[in-house]
């Protein structure tokens, strides 16, 4: 996972993590893969519809965003999932070090 943290804005999870989403196409379970623990605890992931994008939502942060607009491909599975599972990975031997699975709360307005 290449990444280039100087394009993204401040205050984005983009500007501090590794971070890639993927879809899968038969369940449509939405999966993030990161690259470093999380230090505060994340309560839910919350997708703006109307602006395409995502918060990520901490107990003691409050509202994080992503920090880019969801690709379209991934669109479709963000207005109909429930929950997405986060996996945390090394990135260099590319094996999964911790999980879990956060609610996904979709804002239509």
């Amino acid at each position: 996972m290449k990444h280039d943290f100087s394009k993204y804005s401040d205050n984005t999870m983009l500007a501090e993590f590794v971070m890639d989403i993927y879809a899968h196409q038969d369940t449509g379970e939405i999966t993030i893969l990161y690259d470093m623990e999380f230090d505060k605890q994340l309560l839910y992931l919350e997708y703006m519809s109307k602006t395409k994008t995502l918060d990520f939502i901490f107990k003691e942060l409050g509202a994080i965003p992503f920090g880019d607009e969801i690709k379209s491909v991934l669109i479709p599975y963000f207005e109909k999932a429930k929950d997405v599972t986060l996996l945390h990975m090394d990135i260099k031997t590319n094996e999964a070090v911790s999980g879990m699975t956060v609610p996904l709360r979709v804002n239509k307005t």
